[in-house]
């Protein structure tokens, strides 16, 4: 298999001379991959039981978890001040921090996928 960028190189090409505005090499396999992965119901109800200091840790820094020397109770700088936020503010957080949760996980799905394809002969 040839070598791709990380992200899969372009999911549809098309010849630069052609092309008239944007981005020839279009979007990337990356991104169709996360385009067409399911959005499961057991994965949404996961993402909205997560409680807030969680689910921003989890959307907003994907790498948090992954280092040893970060601990939960360390990270609560970075979750937003919840009670300064009225009812429409919180739901507007909550909704926002669950969307890009769910994109991390479509992401993180890709990923895998083009994982797969690269070990594939």
């Amino acid at each position: 298999m040839t070598a791709h960028p990380k992200d899969g190189g372009p999911a549809f090409p098309c010849d630069p001379l052609e092309f008239h505005y944007g981005n020839p090499n279009g979007m990337s396999l990356r991104d169709y991959f996360a385009a067409h992965v399911q959005a499961d119901d057991r994965l949404v109800k996961c993402i909205r039981a997560m409680d807030d200091t969680a689910l921003t840790i989890f959307a907003l820094h994907p790498q948090a978890e992954r280092e040893d020397h970060i601990t939960e109770t360390g990270m609560l700088s970075i979750v937003p001040l919840w009670d300064a936020l009225d009812a429409v503010g919180k739901v507007t957080a909550r909704l926002e921090l669950e969307a890009k949760a769910i994109a991390r996980v479509r992401f993180m799905q890709a990923d895998a996928m083009l994982k797969a394809r690269e070990a594939t002969p």
